[in-house]
């Protein structure tokens, strides 16, 4: 309706005005961080996310951890403030680019190539430098990204959900969900089973060459990444672009985006970056 679109748009400009007020508030005196995301690319090109935090301190989980330390690094991974509109430069190689980050903190690399990349089925790494705002005169932030370069003998990619797909998070009952998201990390939420075993054979596939690319698509936030990311390590299942949500608003709309038009947007866009890879998809 056009009311509601007129009201998302207000809410959408108030929001921006005090994100434009934050960022002129950046004084110094909170550390500030770069978080890389996971990118991709082939030959001819490189994408890379990623968001410029206030370091909220967030350490790494033990499987000793109690429930109140649980709590409070999740209490730290949503309340973390976003640096809206930073500046950031990326190099890859002999290119260098700068972008602005949005009004979120997120930002995007796209890096596209007159020459062909020769080190395909690969990680790279993309360096990050903040060049604004400035923490202080002698400090620098920088963060160092990787992206997998998909190798051209790859036999197919694989793009698999994570919530009760990977790892236990029982979205079929809230109250179970809420407890598992809120009270447990990455060393006591569990996989299911056979995962990591059935995930690395896709990786390895029937060569054993274990050039398949995997990708990880998910309803849950970007305030998740850090947790996933650690799970997966610690599960032994095959690392991949992990692509999460964000819950602010929208210019239109009054709602996040709806669970299954964001998954779906996310599987157009790896299955178009790669027209010629036969993709095998897992879970809903």
């Amino acid at each position: 309706m056009d009311w509601q679109r007129e009201v998302a748009r207000l809410t959408h400009a108030v929001e921006e005005i005090f994100d434009r007020i934050k960022y002129r508030q950046v004084n110094g005196t909170k550390p500030l961080t770069i978080i890389p995301y996971l990118g991709f690319g082939s030959a001819e090109f490189l994408d890379l996310k990623g968001r410029v935090l206030e370091d909220s301190g967030i350490k790494p989980s033990r499987e000793t951890d109690r429930i109140w330390n649980n709590l409070l690094n999740m209490y730290r991974r949503f309340e973390s403030d976003e640096v809206p509109y930073a500046r950031i430069i990326a190099r890859f190689q002999h290119i260098e680019q700068e972008i602005t980050a949005d009004e979120e903190g997120f930002f995007k690399v796209s890096f596209r190539f007159d020459q062909l990349l020769t080190s395909e089925g690969s990680w790279q790494n993309v360096e990050l430098e903040l060049l604004e705002p400035k923490v202080s005169s002698s400090e620098i932030v920088r963060a160092l990204g990787q992206a997998l370069i998909v190798s051209p003998q790859a036999e197919f990619g694989v793009i698999s959900d994570i919530d009760d797909t990977v790892v236990h998070t029982g979205v079929t009952s809230r109250l179970k969900m809420v407890f598992t998201i809120l009270l447990k990390n990455a060393h006591t939420r569990l996989p299911l089973e056979g995962v990591a075993k059935f995930y690395n054979a896709l990786q390895q596939g029937s060569d054993g060459e274990g050039c398949n690319p995997l990708f990880y698509v998910s309803s849950s936030p970007w305030n998740m990444y850090d947790l996933f990311r650690e799970f997966f390590q610690i599960n032994d299942i095959p690392v991949g672009p992990i692509f999460l949500r964000d819950w602010g608003f929208e210019r239109q709309t009054m709602l996040a985006v709806k669970n299954r038009k964001y998954k779906l947007d996310s599987i157009c866009n790896i299955l178009d970056s790669f027209p010629d890879l036969k993709f095998i998809l897992i879970g809903d």
